[in-house]
């Protein structure tokens, strides 16, 4: 009898173990995904904040422009945007040198890759064919069809042009053209920041290219 008692103890000593130690890890992974979850909520406010200060940034960098005080006497003012560049003096000192060619491969990832690290580009003379869009006015663009992503416009895979000329010319995704000019920063005093090509050097081609990519 004594020794039934003390099998019954020993099951439930065991039992109340198991239980313990079930409850233990339970807690733990909890308290785990718990802290994993404020770290992520923190890194999310972080973000947030490091945008705000690069936005406030961003803004103070570009107030003469957003003022209505282009630097340059010879700055085009479209609509809002403010393109703040002298395309004769630029296009007096353009020795022909091209830092960046935009080829068939790669056309759309090179394009969002400006867009998005496009302090990397600031500057650089580009060269770049595709369809002369005009379905914007008064803005233009160079572009190809692509898919749909965050950097395309009606279709396009695209990417904003600035000239000196009169683009209406030419007919929106008929006329293909070949752009040498340089990767420039605009401000628009209600979106902000944009970017665009400068125009250097502006030909018609004979023949349509590849118009269709998809990377």
């Amino acid at each position: 009898m004594k020794k039934k008692i003390f099998i019954v103890l020993l099951l439930l000593i065991c039992i109340c173990t198991l239980c313990g130690c079930s409850k233990k890890q339970s807690a733990t992974s909890n308290e785990k995904m718990s802290k994993d979850s404020e770290k992520i909520t923190n890194e999310l406010d972080s973000t947030e904040e490091t945008t705000d200060e690069e936005e406030d940034k961003t803004t103070k960098k570009s107030a003469p422009e957003a003022s209505g005080e282009p630097i340059h006497a010879n700055a085009i003012v479209k609509e809002n945007s403010v393109y703040d560049c002298d395309i004769k003096a630029d296009q007096a000192d353009f020795d022909g040198e091209i830092e960046n060619l935009v080829g068939d491969k790669y056309f759309a990832t090179q394009i969002n890759d400006w867009y998005m690290y496009f302090d990397q580009y600031e500057g650089q003379t580009v060269e770049i064919e595709g369809y002369y869009i005009g379905d914007y006015r008064p803005y233009d663009f160079i572009g190809r069809y692509g898919p749909s992503c965050p950097y395309c416009q009606g279709g396009y895979v695209s990417f904003e042009i600035l000239s000196d000329e009169d683009l209406t010319q030419y007919e929106s995704g008929k006329d293909w053209i070949k752009v040498k000019g340089i990767l420039r920063q605009g401000i628009d005093s209600k979106e902000g920041p944009f970017y665009y090509i400068e125009v250097l050097d502006l030909e018609k081609m004979d023949e349509v290219g590849q118009d269709t990519v998809t990377n």
